[in-house]
C-alpha cells in the first residue's frame, strides 16, 4: 500500500506524528477533518457510488503516495479499538490513473511543495505583530516573515528568528539550543522564548545592538581569514562561537550588577569575556569550534572557568 510513498512511516517521536496521534485521540478529535491535508491515493481503477457524499470506493492496485505519516498515526491510534477514532473524518484523494510515470509525478509533487515552517506560521500571532509595532516607532523594522522589509537598511532589520537565538542564548543562557534548535524558537521554545513581559522595544533593541557588536567581529574574521592577512587567526572561534559570547558576556553582566540590556555597560566586558573564550579555546587544541560550540557541555565549562576568574581576582 505505502510501495509509492517517497516516505517510511517516521515513528510516533517525530514531532508532527505526535501531534496526529495525539489529535485523534482527543476529545475534540472530531476536528481532525480542519487540522490534516489528507491522504492522497493511486489506484489502476475504481469504482465508487456515485452523487453519495461519502461514497464507499473500490479500488485496484491502490497505492498511499502522500498521506503516510497521517495512515501510520491513524492506524496507531486505533490499535486498541477502532471505536476511539469514530469521529475521525479525513479528505480522501483518489486519483485513477494505470501510467506509474505520472503516479510518480503524483507522488513527488504531492510530497515536495514548500513546507510552511513555523516561523510563517506564528508570523501574524500578537506578539510578533505586537514586536513590530513597538520598534517600528523607533526606527526599526522587525521581520515577522522572512525578507518583509528587504527595502530597508540592513543595520535597521531585526530578524524574528534571529532574534529568538539571541533571547535563547543571552537572555534565557541556552547559547547551544540557540545555535542547534533553532527550528524550535516558533515551534515549542515560543512562549518561553518570546515572553512579552521581557519584551519591550528598548530590550529588544538593545539585544539587537549587542549582537550586532559581535557579529561584526565574525565578519571583520571572516574577511580576515579570507584574505590570509594571517597565517593563523585564534579568533576564528567567533565564526562559531556568537551566540556562547552572548552567553558569558549575560553572565559576566550578572556577575558584576550590570543590567543585560544597558548597551555600553554590557559592551565593557567584551574584551574579558573574548580573551577568556579564547584561552578555553587555545587549551583545547585540535578539537574544531564548530563541534565545541554545539556541544551542551561547552556552556557548564565556560560558565565554571568564568567563576573560577571570578574568585580569584584580588579584591578592591
Amino acid at each position: 500500500l505505502f510501495e509509492n510513498n517517497i516516505r517510511m512511516y517516521l515513528g510516533e517521536q517525530n514531532d508532527v506524528n505526535r501531534k496526529i496521534l495525539r489529535t485523534a485521540l482527543s476529545d475534540q478529535n472530531s476536528d481532525f477533518w480542519y487540522l490534516n491535508n489528507g491522504i492522497t491515493i493511486v489506484c489502476d481503477k475504481m469504482t465508487y457510488q456515485k452523487k453519495a457524499s461519502s461514497p464507499r470506493i473500490e479500488m485496484i492496485n491502490p497505492q498511499i503516495v502522500n498521506g503516510g505519516q497521517t495512515s501510520h498515526a491513524l492506524f496507531e491510534a486505533a490499535r486498541d479499538g477502532v471505536e476511539k477514532i469514530d469521529d475521525v473524518k479525513i479528505l480522501l484523494r483518489v486519483i485513477e490513473t494505470d501510467d506509474s510515470k505520472f503516479t510518480n509525478k503524483i507522488a513527488e509533487a504531492t510530497n515536495s511543495q514548500s513546507a510552511i515552517r513555523s516561523r510563517d506560521i506564528r508570523s501574524n500571532d500578537s506578539v510578533q505583530i505586537k514586536i513590530e509595532n513597538s520598534i517600528r516607532v523607533k526606527g526599526f523594522y522587525y521581520e515577522r516573515k522572512n525578507d518583509q522589509h528587504i527595502d530597508q537598511e540592513s543595520e535597521k532589520r531585526i530578524d524574528a528568528v534571529k532574534l529568538g537565538q539571541i533571547i535563547l542564548a543571552y537572555v534565557l543562557r541556552e547559547p547551544h539550543k540557540a545555535k542547534t534548535a533553532s527550528q524550535k524558537i516558533f515551534g515549542e521554545y515560543y512562549d518561553w522564548v518570546f515572553d512579552s513581559s521581557m519584551l519591550s522595544a528598548e530590550n529588544i533593541i538593545a539585544l539587537w545592538s549587542i549582537y550586532k557588536i559581535i557579529e561584526r567581529d565574525r565578519k571583520e574574521v571572516i574577511l580576515s581569514m579570507n584574505n590570509k592577512l594571517k597565517k593563523t587567526y585564534i579568533e576564528s572561534w567567533l565564526i562559531e562561537g556568537v551566540f556562547h559570547t552572548l552567553y558569558v558576556l549575560s553572565l559576566k553582566c550578572e556577575m558584576n550588577g550590570t543590567d543585560i540590556y544597558d548597551v555600553k555597560q554590557v559592551m565593557e566586558h567584551y574584551d574579558e569575556v573574548k580573551e577568556q573564550i579564547e584561552e578555553f579555546i587555545t587549551q583545547n587544541p585540535g578539537k574544531a569550534a564548530y563541534r565545541i560550540f554545539r556541544s551542551a557541555i561547552t556552556k557548564q565549562i565556560l560558565a565554571n572557568r568564568l567563576m573560577t576568574k571570578q574568585l580569584s581576582l584580588p579584591l578592591q
